[in-house]
């Protein structure tokens, strides 16, 4: 798409991502080096509320889900067990 005059001139902002403290509210998951899981590929699908992320492994062998419009409201709807702990993230299911 071509914008009027060919350039979107001071429309684009910088992220400085060398600090930590400013990017932690966009990080949603972080993949744990003990668990040994190398991400490759990360696909999106779904439809409007039930969004789904698949994070395929390095070794093409292993995958995980995660349900991207999980809410903590949902847990008490039977969708997780009550003793499990939950910030507000993704459930994730793993293969």
């Amino acid at each position: 798409m071509r914008l009027p005059d060919g350039h979107a001139g001071g429309a684009r902002t910088l992220l400085d991502l060398s600090q930590q403290a400013k990017i932690k509210p966009f990080i949603k998951h972080v993949f744990p080096t003990s668990e040994r899981f190398v991400p490759l590929k990360l696909e999106v699908n779904g439809r409007r509320d039930r969004r789904v992320a698949c994070v395929v492994g390095e070794d093409l062998k292993h995958y995980k889900v995660f349900d991207l419009d999980f809410r903590e409201r949902e847990a008490g709807k039977g969708e997780i067990a009550a003793d499990e702990e939950d910030d507000e993230s993704d459930i994730e299911m793993t293969g």
